[in-house]
């Protein structure tokens, strides 16, 4: 009896690890990768498209070349609007012909 339950257990051992191991057409027989590209807009990005960026995890952390490239992308996008900006500053500050300048009761008179 005993040998009849130690006969059924490698059985169903042995079953199970040749569905574990492909042999019923169970796996495919090409490796399934793990690349993940995080989808970028291809204009100006947002705050809301920065928290929706998602890396690929490997061993040992994200995936470097990814974040590299992001944080690239982040630094000339960063640097575009502050200089835009400093533009639209001078623009702001200094009068142009159509302006008119204050004039102190002074100068008034």
């Amino acid at each position: 009896m005993v040998w009849m339950i130690v006969v059924a257990a490698i059985a169903v051992l042995g079953a199970g690890a040749m569905v574990a191991g492909g042999a019923f057409n169970g796996m495919r027989s090409e490796p399934e990768t793990d690349d993940f590209v995080p989808t970028l807009p291809a204009t100006r990005m947002t705050g809301e498209d920065l928290q929706q960026v998602r890396f690929q995890v490997q061993l040992r952390g994200y995936d470097m070349p990814s974040v590299d490239n992001l944080l690239a992308r982040l630094a000339r996008e960063i640097d575009q609007r502050e200089a835009e900006l400093a533009e639209l500053r001078q623009k702001v500050s200094e009068p142009t012909s159509g302006d008119f300048l204050p004039v102190s009761a002074e100068d008034a008179e």
